[in-house]
């Protein structure tokens, strides 16, 4: 399991010794920057660290106009690819209740996150996204997050560093003593210690091994039991602490002395695990039969008092959990919150932040949080909150006319504990906003832009299959790398703890990662300046998924001065002048202007579409419609159109044929809307659209607008009709399956001892099981010397050598995998 290191106190980070790359890739000079010479200066540094990321507390004149503000420290911003907004106190008075909204608020398709290892390196992790069939309310919500196995851990100190500080301190003061220690050790008697496997073993193969060097864990009561039986009820020195703050696999800690034929042994059990000592010169070889059985008694003895501990913890915890819903009843789930939740705010210290962040990268693997991402929505109305309303921000996306979701409209996000997102960039390298309403705090990870090249390189040869597949893989949100990792490839991560309350804004080249420390709801939303033009034409999509964002840049945002020159000769002909524009820049008045010239270009001129079917407005191929006097349709559009059909009197005359069954189009066919009209801005529903062939989508479109686009068209065969698919569902274009080149075996078939093949750094490796490890992983030893360990999913192993494969590594020179 990956560990981080905990962030830098202020006098590390501000002391921190710069890495030979930064000498030329430094910040530019704080007097370079353009929010200082417009008078908005950062307040502090997170960390006091002058490389890392500013926090800016503006004042309610400052904050006032968002696109202002924003073009003020756009600079700075760009160098740290993140910053912090506090807004100030008269801003948040003015903020609405928005209780009534979350009452009413549904959380759909909430992600379960997946995060797994297997086969990365130490610090590398794979995200699996899986969507919840469950919809939740907000209340519902807050009470599932509250479950001990789901809420923010204690960061009070487990057991075994209350036991590495005890020991710290007492080699540090002289005037401490091991001889206060709960088990009473004569001096003369030196020691020797054996880790006793647990009761799940025979009992056999306890004594069968060599003598452990492990010492027995110093304890941490001042009771103890001496005598010749067990102790009915050992001592626990965790009787007061909450069960739900630790691990039950490390309580309680029991320690027992006894005497076998007149032998002193000393028993120490910590979790599941029991260790005894026994005095010096003696192992375990040494013992008689019958100092062996009795041994053996009181450790299976221990073993059992531990079983009904943790069993009775269990019971305490349930009734528990059964007080709390009972104290927080939910009358009305559908409108009504129960508990405030502004309640849930928290304010960690700094501290408490670095264990948490211990505790996220040493457990990260484990559980499964929930995730309320990417829902289309916002808690503000249109006039609260100013020029900071995230529905209605004043940037260059405010003038594209088609509403995208998430891209300039907001998306609700309702997080819990170590609920993540990983390393990405904005689509389209967007800046991006977010505001916390209310909870608990986000940790965030920021590589700073400069070394943007650098990171994208670590990753892909991290993840080479996915690399392989999609070279824009980062922009599919599954890749976790933790700090340490990238440390150790010098590359410079930078922290910053997001609060409710305040704003994150990130820039265009800077990846950001991060997760939640606890319940929280945010909102975010995508925005762009007028320095982003240049990084939106040069910026790749993933094509891979049929959602993805792709804005045509060079045709939406022109360069200024062309726009100028159209704008004045408009002015010109119309002989007004042309509108003020107090609070939005002079470009983003122009791409306004631009976007509507071509949409109204895009209607038809002629509001009298010849055929009843299509709103295409050509005139070729036209037949009378049977039944309806004066109207006509087109010939392709009859045939296309699962109720119609074209009868022809003289098969050599295409003048005698005409179109039958257009009585039978149900009326929500003609209600069905044109993906492709709906594109071009056409408002008027007209004609009869036909639908995908392809299952259950919902994609639709005229006859002649899906000929127009090039999409895959199947005529009419014998019984079997006339369809279309759309451009997600064309044949064509579906990839292929990749070839196997063998057969996944069976997760009972791998035993240990096995000769395996797997695949890792595009080579085919021969190894042998050596152990199972957690969520059906197994422990690989390489035959080749210079390779690591692997821990590999059973998936990827093979019980047969591949066909076709990659080729064997023994093919190749041993440095060519190192």
């Amino acid at each position: 399991m990956a560990s981080v290191a905990p962030a830098p106190t202020p006098a590390v980070a501000a002391n921190r010794t710069p890495s030979p790359l930064e000498h030329h890739q430094s910040h530019p000079p704080p007097d370079s920057f353009d929010d200082e010479a417009c008078g908005i200066k950062p307040d502090h540094f997170y960390l006091d660290d002058p490389d890392g990321v500013p926090v800016y507390k503006p004042s309610w004149d400052q904050f006032q106009d968002f696109h202002k503000f924003l073009k003020a420290i756009d600079k700075r911003g760009r160098a740290t690819g993140i910053v912090k907004v506090v807004p100030p106190k008269e801003w948040k008075r003015h903020l609405p209740d928005i209780r009534p909204k979350l009452g009413a608020l549904k959380i759909r398709k909430a992600i379960i996150q997946d995060i797994q290892r297997g086969g990365l390196p130490a610090g590398a992790y794979r995200q699996m996204n899986v969507e919840c069939r469950r919809s939740f309310t907000v209340q519902s919500w807050i009470n599932m997050a509250m479950e001990p196995d789901r809420s923010t851990p204690s960061t009070a100190p487990s057991p075994k560093r209350k036991r590495r500080t005890a020991k710290d301190d007492s080699m540090s003061e002289p005037g401490d003593s091991r001889e206060s220690s709960a088990i009473p050790l004569d001096q003369s008697e030196g020691t020797s210690s054996t880790n006793i496997d647990s009761a799940t073993k025979a009992p056999a193969s306890l004594f069968h091994g060599e003598t452990s060097s492990t010492p027995l864990p110093t304890p941490t009561t001042n009771d103890t039991s001496s005598a010749s039986a067990p102790n009915p009820d050992p001592v626990n020195n965790n009787n007061d602490d909450d069960f739900h703050s630790f691990d039950p696999d490390l309580l309680p800690t029991d320690f027992y002395v006894f005497e076998a034929e007149g032998l002193k042994i000393h028993l120490c059990r910590v979790g599941a695990q029991v260790y005894f000592r026994l005095p010096i010169g003696l192992t375990q070889h040494n013992l008689t039969q019958s100092q062996r059985n009795m041994l053996i008694t009181q450790v299976k003895s221990m073993q059992q008092r531990y079983k009904e501990h943790k069993a009775k913890m269990k019971e305490r915890a349930e009734r528990e959990k059964r007080k709390r819903k009972r104290a927080t009843p939910d009358l009305h789930p559908e409108n009504n919150i129960t508990i405030n939740p502004f309640d849930l705010n928290t304010d960690p210290s700094p501290e408490t932040i670095q264990e948490l962040e211990r505790h996220y990268w040493r457990n990260l693997t484990y559980g499964s949080p929930l995730y309320g991402a990417d829902m289309l929505g916002t808690l503000l109305d249109e006039k609260d909150g100013g020029t900071w309303n995230m529905n209605r921000l004043e940037n260059l996306l405010s003038g594209i006319h088609a509403k995208l979701p998430g891209v300039n409209m907001p998306y609700l996000y309702f997080g819990m504990w170590k609920a993540t997102f990983a390393w990405h960039l904005e689509d389209m390298d967007l800046y991006s906003i977010n505001y916390i309403h209310f909870g608990a705090p986000k940790q965030w990870y920021v590589i700073p832009p400069r070394e943007r090249q650098r990171f994208e390189g670590v990753s892909k040869q991290i993840f080479y299959e996915d690399r392989r597949i999609c070279p824009e893989f980062l922009r599919h949100k599954t890749c976790i790398l933790s700090p340490k990792l990238l440390a150790s490839h010098n590359i410079t991560v930078h922290r910053m703890v997001q609060k409710a309350g305040e704003f994150i804004i990130t820039f265009p080249y800077g990846y950001h990662s991060g997760y939640n420390i606890g319940i929280n709801c945010a909102e975010s939303v995508n925005f762009a300046l007028e320095s982003w033009i240049e990084n939106g034409k040069a910026a790749n999509h993933c094509e891979c998924v049929t959602d993805s964002v792709k804005l045509d840049v060079a045709g939406l945002f022109e360069t200024a001065s062309v726009l100028d020159v159209e704008e004045a000769e408009e002015e010109s002909e119309a002989g007004t002048p042309a509108p003020i524009v107090n609070r939005v820049d002079h470009i983003m008045h122009v791409v306004r202007k631009q976007t509507e010239k071509a949409l109204k270009a895009a209607r038809p001129s002629n509001p009298d579409l010849p055929c009843e079917l299509c709103a295409d407005t050509h005139t070729t191929d036209l037949l009378r419609i049977d039944g309806r006097d004066g109207l006509l349709a087109h010939w392709k559009c009859a045939e296309y159109v699962p109720e119609t059909n074209v009868v022809s009197l003289n098969p050599n005359d295409p003048s005698m044929a005409y179109v039958v069954g257009f009585e039978n189009i149900p009326q929500d066919r003609f209600k069905l809307v044109c993906d492709y009209c709906k594109k071009a801005g056409v408002k008027t529903k007209h004609g009869a659209p036909i639908q995908c062939a392809k299952g259950r989508c919902v994609r639709a479109f005229h006859v002649g607008c899906a000929e127009q686009a090039g999409l895959m068209m199947i005529d009419r065969k014998g019984d079997e009709k006339a369809h279309t698919y759309c451009r997600a569902h064309d044949p064509r274009l579906v990839k292929q399956p990749k070839q196997k080149y063998w057969e996944e075996p069976k997760f009972e078939n791998i035993q240990v001892g096995a000769t395996v093949y797997f695949k890792w750094n595009g080579l085919i490796h021969t190894g042998v099981v050596k152990r199972l490890l957690p969520m059906k992983q197994y422990e690989v030893q390489c035959s080749i010397g210079n390779v690591p360990t692997q821990s590999v999913p059973f998936y990827s192993l093979s019980l047969t050598p591949p066909v076709n494969g990659p080729p064997f590594a023994s093919e190749r020179p041993t440095s060519a995998v190192a």
